[in-house]
């Protein structure tokens, strides 16, 4: 079959990066990062499959600190985010690892900051495994939706790894505008059209989901793009008359109401159009909103759920006291501290919701981490090339 010129370049210019990503990592990772030996993943109905249409299900693991919080570019930070990538591949199974980063410390420090991304994103795909990036402001600048300052940044990672085709970009962190224009109290419709199409709230101009997605697609990346819904991610009810267009699109949401089983159920049947993966799942004893009292008896249910709707999971995250077990009962910082270990060996014992599980921040040595676990390995035991021991991963 002939190519068109511009088709043949295009190959052309992917296989020079692809051997680039090759020289970078070394020979032993060509099998994850020839282009034409790893499938790309794609959208198709409700589901993401690769180019033989076998199904690619998150079951994954959330990395916490690193590159999201200001000191991330320091030896001891970038140390503990490489322990927690080898512990959630060898210890938790994942086939998928979810990288969080701020766009506030790429503008201060761009060729650091992609140098080290680099390095982290060729580990987990080196390792067999789904690269997300997800760009989170909470722990710099706090912008509570996309910016032009988003835009910028995603079309330099899009442009930089759109050659990788294990690579997602998850491109805003929980949008999170509670009060839209003109109003007094959170409205519906005005905050989910802000969170599409953009708007100035409180003087701050957001672009919307769909200008970012679209600056995605013009660099010419054709990765899957995991949209987070608004309210933190928390809802995706109104995706019908505010819908986000494009090709390769996966809906995202996190940590829903375990407290109201009918809204995470509303959450798993919010799209027949669409594939939808829980982005981001977190049951630890805290005084956090995230925590619900009723978590012994609904997170089983939710994850059994999840795995009958085939939406995945990627639960946060591998810090002490959350899914890892702890001892010390060190508050949860969100960012990496001293005190967090450095080697992925002391990252392999999860914790366990007791039947009298509460929360309150009485028990910090309760969480998920068991039920975690678990789901995951049940998808490193399946038949499935995205599994965790199709990389030679011991279970």
């Amino acid at each position: 079959m002939l190519l068109s010129a511009a088709v043949a370049g295009r190959a052309a210019a992917s296989g020079q990066a692809t051997a680039g990503w090759i020289a970078a990592a070394g020979p032993g990772c060509a099998r994850w990062l020839d282009s034409e030996a790893v499938d790309r993943l794609h959208a198709q109905g409700d589901r993401v499959v690769d180019a033989h249409g076998r199904r690619y299900e998150p079951a994954g693991i959330s990395v916490y600190g690193g590159l999201q919080q200001w000191n991330g570019l320091s030896a001891g930070v970038e140390q503990r985010v490489r322990a927690q990538i080898i512990a959630a591949r060898s210890a938790w199974h994942a086939n998928t690892v979810r990288l969080q980063v701020a766009q506030a410390l790429f503008f201060a420090h761009p060729r650091a900051f992609l140098a080290e991304l680099d390095r982290e994103v060729l580990q987990i795909t080196c390792a067999g495994a789904i690269a997300v990036i997800n760009d989170n402001t909470l722990f710099t600048t706090n912008e509570l939706e996309p910016t032009a300052a988003t835009l910028k940044f995603m079309r330099v990672l899009a442009g930089r790894y759109k050659d990788l085709n294990n690579v997602i970009l998850d491109p805003f962190n929980e949008p999170r505008i509670e009060f839209a224009p003109g109003e007094r109290s959170a409205g519906a419709r005005p905050i989910w059209s802000v969170w599409q199409a953009g708007g100035t709230v409180d003087r701050v101009h957001y672009v919307g989901m769909q200008a970012l997605v679209d600056a995605i697609r013009a660099t010419g990346a054709d990765n899957l793009i995991w949209v987070e819904g608004p309210r933190q991610a928390s809802s995706l009810r109104l995706l019908g008359r505010y819908p986000i267009r494009g090709a390769d699109i996966e809906l995202e949401f996190h940590h829903p109401n375990l407290n109201q089983p009918s809204s995470w159920r509303a959450l798993l049947q919010a799209s027949t159009t669409r594939p939808e993966v829980e982005g981001e799942e977190a049951q630890y004893s805290s005084t956090r909103p995230e925590c619900y009292g009723s978590a012994y008896a609904e997170l089983p249910r939710l994850l059994g759920s999840l795995a009958s709707y085939h939406d995945g999971l990627v639960a946060w995250s591998l810090q002490p006291g959350v899914l890892v077990a702890s001892s010390g009962g060190a508050p949860v910082t969100d960012t990496i501290v001293a005190r967090d270990p450095r080697s992925a060996a002391a990252l392999g014992a999860p914790t366990k919701l007791e039947r009298d599980y509460r929360c309150g921040g009485e028990r910090p040595a309760e969480g998920m981490g068991q039920l975690t676990m678990s789901f995951l390995r049940r998808y490193a035991a399946a038949e499935n090339p995205y599994a965790a021991a199709s990389a030679g991963v011991s279970r």
